[in-house]
């Protein structure tokens, strides 16, 4: 699309009329970029008398939520009923055959504002507050805590007032605690609590590497099923029942008198990357408990490389089966 008023031809007879300057900027004023991503990619053309359009979409071309991970010490939180903090709650759309990532936790008139559902994502389109990837997996990686940098999650320690001991290396999972009580249960365990502090709760199927899954992460289905959050429990805690058995198994078989937290965090890994995860991370039983500590934090990568969020995980994984984090 051209971005500049072709140069007139003039001849010294009869000239021909110039096109006012001001079409350049009309032109690129309705062909914003992004407002492309969601509208017809049919090229403007202009009428005799154009009259200049306000865009849909804000100017601004950096999300703003970026700079509130890039720079936390920047930027206001929202402090909950429990103590907790809240900047972001990143939530992950399909709009057009685009993937994107986007806040519900918005800055609007200067101040941190939670919408919820569609009058978040609408919000973010309106304002370019999201970013895009190239798959739905990599959308909803960042969403579930890809975003959160070392230097993020060690100002929001800060901000919710914890101290530098052992325990506050815990990143908490990828929600607020005032999420997380939305989602408890009477049935919940430990364990469960800590793997839906990862994965939240999405009633509905969607890619996730390998399968549909929705709920609390477990497999869907099929790609179009829809769960409540009760099937999606029921599934949780089959799923969780299932692993711990096999890990009590392995460990009769292996002798490593696993204790309770270094069998809720290979449960929470385990439930992340598959049964057969258990046999990968021991070597089949012929590692001491401390190779497997470490062996556990080099599972990192999706679809070859690194992402933040099981960066995260694996740390929280690692210090709970080490210890470090009590349960």
């Amino acid at each position: 699309m051209a971005k500049g008023a072709t140069t007139p031809k003039v001849t010294t007879e009869t000239p021909e009329p110039q096109v006012a300057e001001v079409s350049e900027q009309i032109t690129e004023s309705i062909t914003n970029p992004t407002l492309e991503r969601f509208e017809s990619e049919e090229p403007y053309r202009p009428t005799e008398t154009p009259e200049p359009q306000v865009a849909e979409v804000s100017e601004q071309t950096t999300p703003e939520f970026l700079d509130r991970i890039d720079n936390p010490e920047n930027h206001p939180f929202i402090r909950n009923d429990d103590g907790s903090i809240s900047t972001h709650r990143m939530a992950d759309a399909e709009v057009d055959g685009q993937y994107i990532a986007y806040p519900e936790i918005q800055m609007i008139d200067g101040e941190l504002t939670r919408l919820e559902g569609r009058a978040a994502l609408d919000k973010a389109l309106e304002t370019n507050n999201f970013i895009e990837f190239p798959t739905a997996e990599e959308a909803s990686e960042y969403a579930r805590g890809g975003y959160k940098t070392e230097k993020f999650n060690t100002v929001s320690r800060s901000n919710r007032g914890e101290g530098e001991d052992m325990t506050s290396t815990f990143s908490g999972g990828n929600i607020s605690e005032e999420r997380l009580e939305e989602l408890t249960l009477p049935s919940d365990t430990t364990t469960s609590l800590l793997i839906k502090r990862f994965e939240n709760f999405n009633p509905v199927a969607n890619w996730d590497v390998r399968q549909n899954t929705n709920g609390f992460g477990t497999e869907a289905l099929n790609a179009n099923e829809e769960v409540t959050m009760e099937v999606a429990q029921e599934r949780l805690m089959a799923v969780i029942t299932r692993d711990t058995n096999s890990i009590k198994n392995f460990d009769e078989e292996h002798g490593y008198n696993f204790t309770e937290n270094e069998v809720v965090g290979l449960v929470s890994f385990m439930f992340n990357l598959g049964p057969g995860s258990l046999n990968q991370v021991t070597a089949n039983g012929t590692r001491s408990k401390e190779e497997i500590a470490n062996k556990m934090l080099e599972y990192i990568n999706s679809a070859g490389q690194p992402l933040q969020g099981l960066i995260n995980r694996r740390q929280d994984e690692y210090d709970i089966f080490t210890g470090k984090v009590t349960i």
